[in-house]
């Protein structure tokens, strides 16, 4: 069976009963974590290049998509000492 699409847009297949659970209020949300980007810019003879990374299409959360490189956060991003 084909992946499911939205606006030619691939979707998890558990999607539509998760998002009939949240519009019902018995979804519980995931907790967000700490997460951090980076964005990189250079100036060039034509302008400003950005630095981006395309996500592989096999992975579960925007894959194909286009982002920043980031991550999680470190405890030690806090130490302004570093």
């Amino acid at each position: 069976m084909a992946n499911p699409q939205a606006n030619g847009q691939w979707y998890p297949p558990e999607w539509p009963d998760r998002i009939r659970a949240l519009a019902a209020g018995t979804l519980t949300p995931v907790a967000p974590r700490r997460a951090a980007t980076v964005m990189l810019l250079k100036d060039t003879g034509a302008g400003t290049a950005v630095h981006m990374l395309r996500r592989r299409t096999s992975m579960a959360f925007a894959g194909g998509a286009y982002a920043y490189p980031g991550g999680g956060v470190d405890p030690r991003d806090d130490d302004r000492a570093i």
